[in-house]
């Protein structure tokens, strides 16, 4: 999930990205331990090793025959994350703009502990009677699955009765039924609205780098 991308050199950026792990990242023997289990827990692959022939790198197993090429790697990795990350999303997104929300979800999470997978389990259990047991038997997206579900529930049960006391239940998102959203959702908004939501007039609001919020939304318009 490395993004290389992200990176500032353009010869890093230019790589394929089994170039890219077999030059850079797995000269570290930490990672190279971590790259050989994904190998051998996804692929099956019982002797893997690596080969470089006319500047292309290769995936082999010469006990099976099996010869893996740059692009096919590619294919693969993209089929494995989005297998497994719930939300996973590689579609481009502008680096300046990434980073923005990045920012952002740093300001939204910093006082909030995330769960390990050990309390996700306990949570489970406790809500659903499943046992540990069985739930280490499960996919890790199905525990994913699993686990923001029954987060949803208890988050929509608890707090639906308040909304409905208060007048506001039409204005709170259903747990089962959600509003469409998009990547952005939370991250871009035109001056017009922040002005609305702020109470204020337009003109009375200063933008730090107008130039670069409107590149901003036209960009999320036109997505």
């Amino acid at each position: 999930m490395i993004d290389k991308n992200a990176a500032s050199d353009a010869n890093i950026i230019q790589m394929s990205y089994l170039k890219f792990l077999c030059s850079i990242l797995l000269q570290i023997e930490d990672n190279k331990q971590k790259f050989v289990n994904i190998l051998l827990l996804n692929l099956g692959l019982k002797n893997p090793s690596v080969k470089v022939k006319d500047n292309k790198f290769y995936l082999v197993d010469l006990n099976e025959g099996i010869e893996i090429s740059e692009k096919d790697f590619e294919d693969i990795r993209r089929i494995i994350l989005y297998q497994n990350i719930v939300h996973f999303d590689d579609s481009y997104i502008n680096p300046e703009l990434k980073e923005a929300m990045n920012e952002v979800d740093q300001l939204k999470n910093q006082n909030i502990v995330i769960p390990s997978t050990e309390r996700k389990i306990a949570i489970i259990t406790a809500h659903t009677g499943l046992s540990k047991k069985e739930q280490l038997e499960m996919t890790f997206r199905s525990h994913t699955l699993l686990f923001e579900e029954v987060s949803g529930e208890v988050d929509f049960s608890t707090t639906r009765s308040v909304a409905l006391f208060t007048g506001n239940g039409d204005k709170m998102g259903h747990w089962i039924y959600k509003n469409k959203t998009d990547k952005f959702e939370g991250y871009i908004t035109d001056v017009d609205k922040y002005a609305k939501s702020m109470g204020q007039e337009h003109n009375g609001i200063k933008t730090s780098n107008s130039n670069v919020s409107d590149n901003y939304l036209k960009q999320f318009n036109n997505f």
